[in-house]
């Protein structure tokens, strides 16, 4: 089989992009070539296309004024030499001039003569009218004795049609205008007695050619630099990637092709346009496939290049699946005011009022509806959003079996200091307010919906208290039942579903089979996505693809979305409030101690930031921060475009940073271990006891 080289665009240096100015030309051939094409397809899309259609209406409408013109005196006059000359000279310049525009705009013709057609077309039709008028025909003919229309007002009329039509043939353009104006000028002195007028006929007219040319030459002169930039830019592009070392990896080199195909495509004549866009669709699918598997191997070094020694061991440790370094339909969605006598059952108001702000307030104090609903966080805000979106009448659902499935989930979630109930109850509120304030509140369905709600309150069901990394340096049961394969969230899948085994706590069971295979598979892939191993993977996978509003439609994208909304939310603590994140900053800290602390009796190396002897929270938590947070969150708005996102999320996680900076400069140096914790002691004051029982300093540093 042959094969077929994908077109490359020729490496030119700055010096192929000069511009003569006097012929204003490219002086390379090649770079004249390609403006021509780029400038031919340009127009095809831009406003002087519909220029382009009605300047050649007019020009025809001139030339048969001045037919009619004519014909009109044939009721006066017999025909003579003078009129027939007059007549065949008028109707063979209309028929040539449409011929001609017709080649022209249906493309029959190649590009580079279209605009040698365009200029015969101007220059003919205005030497016709000249030839026209009575003082060619004086003295070419005795005796005319003709209308004396003059040829002065269409000459104007032509040359101001065409102001902004001709382009990239300046040269031909000041030729044609200086023939016109000559020929004007021969038969306009020949035969007049005085010279006033015809000095300011002539005037007039080339003033009319000076202000078309000064109009084409500023605007062909603006085209030919943005052409000259943004090729400029493309080439600086590539050069950096062809140094890239990376360059060799065959996703670069799909990916150049790609671009390259992108850049040529505007250029292509349309019987070739759909083939080139196959061939792209094609190509990108090679290369995120391609991608994906590559992830797996996907080089932390480079990510924590800049980063110090502890957090980049911390992110090894942590954030991607390298446990040993260097190894390798729908119905939309439709809300409802929540009556108070719908979800007051057993419930005082203050836990009402905090259920209300789900979705509206990106702050709830999921601590304080913890203690007002004893210890059921997630059974009241389960049965809230169900009803807040209508999804016991949507799918016809036993609000009996909803109300045992979340009471279920619920006790499943051990007392861990921060992967309890709780958390998943924030994570939840996190995830409702992110989607209510931004377009995808009107893009999801009720069915999509709920996947959240379920994948969102299990995503962390029977939580150990332990890491990835702690259960499979222990050879835990979970780690060899899953392969050491996102153990946990492998776990929180299957217990999940487990649960729904039961038909009584089915929350599932009323959706048609379909519907259930999709929702099943979904949550499964949400749930999986919270893998802080899979966090670069996701996250790099998210940004390669550049999803934009109108790609929300496709699943892949709503998926891909879903995944980044469900990671953003289960750090939401990162975005919360200064006090609330410091509190949920100390649990999450004190959970790390603990598995440190079993480490050490164990006499396996203690995995990073778990140490309470040697762990500096505000340290810890500033990495945390800036190399995990906030580049997520920053990556999620690029997709959202939310201003509510940005103000109440993003830049409260730089008042964070902020924050914790301020306690290092305040001297809060020091460990958990450590008795006089200053600052961190006034935040554990204010934060509410959500601990069991235990002796370490930073519970009781909390309970306090």
């Amino acid at each position: 089989m042959k094969v077929i080289p994908y077109p490359v665009l020729p490496n030119r240096t700055e010096r192929d992009y000069d511009i003569n100015y006097l012929t204003l030309n490219f002086r390379n051939r090649q770079t004249e070539v390609s403006f021509i094409r780029a400038l031919s397809k340009t127009y095809k899309t831009h406003t002087l296309k519909y220029r382009f259609t009605s300047i050649h209406p007019f020009h025809l409408m001139l030339l048969i004024l001045y037919l009619i013109a004519y014909l009109l005196q044939l009721h006066n006059k017999t025909l003579n030499n003078t009129m027939i000359f007059q007549i065949v000279l008028i109707i063979s310049c209309f028929i040539t001039t449409s011929i001609c525009f017709f080649i022209r705009s249906r493309g029959m013709i190649k590009l580079l003569y279209k605009d040698w057609l365009l200029y015969a077309t101007y220059l003919s039709s205005s030497i016709i009218l000249i030839l026209n008028d009575s003082d060619f025909q004086d003295v070419t003919f005795s005796n005319s004795n003709i209308l004396d229309l003059p040829s002065l007002p269409g000459l104007i009329a032509i040359c101001m049609y065409y102001n902004s039509e001709i382009l990239s043939s300046y040269a031909l353009l000041f030729i044609s205008n200086i023939v016109i104006l000559a020929s004007f000028a021969l038969f306009r002195f020949m035969n007049r007695e005085g010279l006033a007028r015809p000095i300011l006929e002539v005037i007039l007219l080339g003033l009319s050619q000076i202000y078309q040319m000064v109009s084409i030459y500023i605007s062909e002169l603006g085209e030919r630099k943005q052409f000259v930039e943004q090729h400029l830019i493309l080439s600086g592009e590539n050069e950096k990637m062809v140094s890239s070392v990376e360059n060799d990896r065959p996703d670069f080199r799909v990916q150049d092709c790609i671009e390259e195909l992108n850049s040529l495509l505007p250029l292509m004549q349309d019987n070739l346009k759909y083939p080139i866009e196959k061939t792209l669709s094609c190509l990108k699918s090679i290369s995120s496939e391609y991608r994906t598997r590559l992830n797996s191997d996907i080089n932390i070094e480079a990510i924590t290049k800049n980063l110090d020694d502890e957090d980049k061991i911390y992110i090894q440790q942590s954030w991607s699946n390298n446990q040993i370094l260097n190894v390798r339909k729908k119905r939309k969605l439709r809300m409802s005011a929540v009556e108070n006598k719908a979800i007051s059952k057993n419930l005082d108001l203050d836990a009402v009022l905090i259920l209300k702000q789900i979705g509206v307030n990106w702050n709830v104090n999921i601590i304080d509806l913890n203690n007002r609903t004893t210890n059921s966080p997630i059974t009241a805000a389960g049965k809230y959003v169900m009803n807040l979106y209508n999804l016991y009448e949507a799918f016809n659902i036993d609000e009996k079996i909803a109300s045992n499935f979340f009471l279920r989930l619920e006790k499943n979630y051990k007392p861990n200091p921060y992967h309890n109930a709780m958390h998943a109850t924030d994570i939840l509120a996190s995830g409702l307010y992110i989607i209510s304030n931004s377009f995808m509140s009107n893009s999801l369905s009720e069915l999509e919906i709920l996947i959240v709600i379920v994948s969102h309150l299990a995503h962390d069901v029977g939580h150990p208290g332990f890491t990835n990394r702690f259960l499979i340096n222990f050879q835990d049961k979970l780690a060899i039942q899953y392969n050491d394969i996102s153990v946990l969230e492998n776990m929180h899948s299957s217990l999940t579903f487990s649960i729904m085994s039961d038909p009584d706590k089915n929350i599932l069971q009323s959706l048609e089979y379909d519907q259930y295979l999709l929702a099943r598979k979904w949550i499964i892939e949400l749930i999986l996505s919270t893998d802080m191993g899979k966090h670069f993977e996701i996250l790099g996978n998210f940004r390669m693809k550049m999803y934009t509003i109108k790609d929300f439609e496709s699943i892949e994208c709503k998926l891909e979305a879903l995944k980044v909304v469900i990671k953003s939310s289960d750090i939401g603590h990162a975005a919360k409030t200064t006090d609330s994140h410091m509190h949920w900053s100390l649990l999450i800290s004190e959970e790390f101690f603990r598995q440190g602390d079993i480490e050490k009796e164990s006499g396996k190396p203690v995995s990073m930031y778990c140490d309470r002897d040697t762990t500096i929270i505000p340290k810890s938590q500033i990495g945390f921060l800036k190399n995990i947070a906030l580049p997520l969150y920053e990556t999620l708005n690029s997709f959202l475009n939310s201003s509510s996102f940005e103000s109440h999320c993003i830049e409260q996680i730089r008042n964070n940073i902020a924050s914790w900076e301020l306690e290092i400069k305040a001297g809060a140096q020091l460990t958990m271990k450590e008795s006089q914790l200053r600052t961190l002691l006034s935040v554990g004051e204010k934060a509410s006891s959500s601990l069991q029982s235990g002796k370490s300093a930073s519970e009781l540093l909390v309970n306090k």
